[in-house]
């Protein structure tokens, strides 16, 4: 990878996990935490010691599988009033954005969300970080959001596990619609 990509690379994720790639997001907003002392490395991750840590709502209450609590998560969004057509069409591991969510954001000694949350190094060892990425298909009523996004879009979910309950917990997730270009039509002036 080269240097370009790299700045590129910090950039978006500095972005993303800034809440600007959230403008108009449904009703999820990312916000600071308060920080306290980091826990001993040998800590499981537990709700008790996190908890009050994380801002956003846990992904899914009941589910122990990251992949099934995604999904749920973005069905929940067919309960706004604004949306009038939601299906989710796939979900999987994005392994590559999972890698640099722990380069950039789990194991950097300088990373402010890690001291903010109390991250360790032996956590990301023990596989409690995912980001899930999924497709979906959306309309919304228009007169009811502003919110711009439609048809074919997909999210990725950065997650954290509770290692005591097994449930996963919403770090921050980026959406946007999915542009194809066989679906693109190209007027010519003549």
């Amino acid at each position: 990878m080269n240097r370009k990509s790299i700045i590129s690379l910090s950039l978006a994720l500095t972005l993303m996990m800034s809440g600007c790639g959230n403008k108009g997001a449904p009703d999820r907003h990312n916000s600071r935490v308060t920080t306290e002392a980091p826990l001993p490395a040998d800590t499981p991750h537990t709700v008790s010691d996190f908890s009050g840590k994380y801002s956003l709502p846990l992904v899914d209450d009941a589910a122990t599988d990251p992949l099934e609590a995604a999904r749920r998560y973005v069905e929940s969004y067919a309960e706004l009033p604004y949306v009038s057509n939601l299906e989710v069409k796939d979900a999987f591991f994005a392994d590559e954005l999972t890698q640099n969510y722990l380069k950039y954001w789990v194991l950097a000694e300088d990373s402010e969300i890690r001291k903010d949350y109390g991250w360790t190094d032996d956590m990301a060892e023990r596989g409690i970080f995912k980001v899930v990425h999924v497709d979906y298909y959306a309309n919304y009523d228009h007169t009811q959001t502003s919110f711009d996004m439609e048809g074919d879009c997909f999210i990725n979910i950065y997650m954290v596990q509770y290692e005591d309950t097994g449930l996963w917990q919403e770090i921050t997730h980026d959406y946007r619609p999915v542009v194809r270009n066989d679906t693109v039509e190209v007027q010519q002036h003549g």
